[in-house]
């Protein structure tokens, strides 16, 4: 009775076990190959696996290879590494909104120094006006009126006497001494009608 193992020789034949006890593997020909030696060794899935260091105490004595390829370590993920929660969670606020992370100082620890206060610019053209000439020339601006230039003060005339000649021929200074005159002379016409006139006109007041 033959019995397949687990195992296969370097060409992947599986290597089979006779009714004595003996380990073979058959050819293309049919022929049988005594005394193979194990380089694989059949997984679950069907496939072949190549032996390792690890493997070979499972492998019979008889068909155990003198040594084994040693078994490769694991991959190392790769990328950066693993960032911590704060960094993660500072990397998905920053994320969240849309800035840039910021980087870290050259001179991390080291106290900062206040910054000197800047020059304030010396003002160019012309000189700053009044508090009371900003005020006119805005109120000005919001009426959309020009200044108004002050007028010139009117030159006093100097009165002049006019001669006044009237009808019957008197001559008068001005036309103020010709009324004057005529009322005198009403006045004294009226005294020589009326004697009394001038006490009543007295006692009126």
């Amino acid at each position: 009775m033959m019995n397949s193992t687990n195992f296969a020789n370097g060409m992947k034949r599986v290597i089979r076990m006779g009714p004595r006890g003996g380990f073979y593997v058959s050819r293309q020909d049919g022929a049988k190959k005594r005394n193979p030696v194990a380089r694989f060794r059949k997984a679950a899935d069907g496939s072949m696996m190549k032996l390792t260091k690890a493997n070979l105490p499972n492998v019979p004595e008889a068909i155990r290879p003198a040594r084994a390829a040693a078994a490769k370590p694991e991959p190392k993920p790769r990328g950066r590494k693993a960032m911590s929660e704060s960094a993660r969670a500072t990397k998905m606020f920053q994320d969240i909104l849309n800035k840039p992370a910021r980087k870290m100082r050259s001179n991390k620890g080291v106290a900062r120094k206040p910054k000197a206060p800047k020059a304030t610019p010396k003002p160019r053209g012309r000189k700053a006006m009044s508090e009371s000439a900003r005020a006119t020339k805005m109120f000005q601006a919001i009426l959309n009126k020009p200044v108004r230039k002050a007028a010139p003060k009117a030159a006093k005339v100097a009165a002049k006497n006019v001669i006044v000649v009237s009808p019957g021929g008197t001559l008068y200074k001005s036309k103020r001494s010709e009324m004057a005159l005529k009322r005198a002379a009403a006045q004294k016409k009226l005294r020589k009608q009326n004697p009394f006139a001038a006490l009543n006109k007295a006692l009126m007041r």
